[in-house]
């Protein structure tokens, strides 16, 4: 017998499924802080310069043979007591001094020149200039050798001092002229006697002749 094959039904198209993608990962978003109130920095002073002054002593005098110490004060313009502390020594006419010379002390910084080094320095202007750690200060002063050094109102007083007596010798003369006049008065008087009584005498001899 022939066997008549059964029909096979066609295979449905197969559905290939499409790949999906893979989700791409969520990023959560940090959270942001409000930002800080921005604080404006006040601005500072520049700090004041510091600076040394000669208080006392400026413009001295020393008379040489004089056993007296010519003496200084230097202050600071800030915090006065440190500046002893901060004291490095001293230098006259740009030339270092030695601590045995001077004598140094608290209260701003007092600054005291021996006479044995004062009779040293010659006559005239010098410059003394005190050193510190942050700075220094300078002054002046002289040295003299006798009272014509001084100051020319001395000078002055001592020419008025001059014109004053010579009035007073002028004063003088003149009273020693009155006295001279006084003193000659009874001679004069004395002369005039006798020239009264020698005229006397004469008149009277005259007349006895003119009687005989």
């Amino acid at each position: 017998d022939t066997v008549t094959p059964t029909p096979t039904e066609a295979p449905e198209d197969t559905v290939t499924p499409t790949p999906t993608e893979a989700p791409e990962d969520t990023v959560t978003p940090t959270p942001t802080e409000a930002p800080e109130d921005t604080v404006t920095p006040t601005p500072t002073e520049e700090p004041e310069e510091i600076t040394y002054t000669f208080v006392s002593g400026d413009g001295g005098k020393w008379k040489k043979g004089s056993t007296a110490t010519l003496d200084f004060v230097v202050k600071r313009n800030e915090d006065d007591s440190q500046t002893f502390s901060l004291f490095t020594g001293i230098e006259i006419d740009g030339d270092e001094v030695s601590a045995d010379d001077y004598d140094a002390e608290a209260g701003s910084v007092k600054i005291s020149l021996k006479p044995s080094y004062l009779k040293t320095l010659s006559k005239g202007k010098h410059t003394i200039k005190a050193l510190f750690t942050d700075g220094s200060a300078e002054a002046e002063f002289r040295v003299t050798t006798d009272s014509s050094d001084d100051s020319g109102s001395d000078d002055d007083n001592s020419g008025s001092t001059g014109r004053g007596s010579g009035s007073s010798l002028s004063d003088d003369a003149d009273a020693g002229a009155a006295r001279t006049g006084d003193d000659s008065q009874p001679f004069q008087w004395l002369m005039l006697l006798l020239l009264s009584m020698a005229a006397i005498m004469v008149t009277g001899l005259t007349l006895r002749k003119k009687q005989k």
